[in-house]
């Protein structure tokens, strides 16, 4: 480990809770919502002229938002709750200096690979075995 006393310290109250994720409670509260908006609808005999399905998206324009409402709601309680039994600590912020690298010679970002298809190519001696299509 690096040692401590060569970076800069800055000591910070920090606190400490664990928060609920309101994105989440949103989404869950309006599948809830349309989940009870379907029970809700399936409960009442359905008018022949418009259709159960008709009814039901109907519906749902209004349980979906209601239990998203609902959901953020709960989600507001909680973090209110989490808020009251947060901890406050002190907590050291340390700030060190990564140490510079050493000059390194220059190395080019390519390499060069002999080509087959190049002239010089044909001065190369060629193998002994015959090559399959030449004959």
């Amino acid at each position: 480990m690096s040692d401590m006393s060569e970076g800069a310290s800055t000591p910070t109250e920090v606190s400490i809770r664990r928060a609920p994720k309101i994105p989440v409670f949103l989404v869950l509260g309006a599948v809830l919502g349309a989940l009870a908006t379907l029970v809700l609808t399936a409960l009442q005999p359905a008018d022949p002229a418009i259709g159960f399905p008709a009814l039901f998206g109907y519906f749902c324009i209004f349980g979906v938002p209601f239990g998203a409402v609902v959901g953020g709601f709960v989600a507001i309680l909680l973090d209110r709750r989490a808020t009251r039994h947060a901890r406050r600590l002190t907590a050291e912020h340390f700030s060190v200096e990564a140490p510079s690298e050493p000059d390194r010679p220059a190395q080019p970002d390519y390499v060069v690979v002999p080509d087959a298809t190049l002239p010089d190519a044909a001065a190369r001696p060629a193998h002994d075995a015959p090559q399959p299509g030449n004959r």
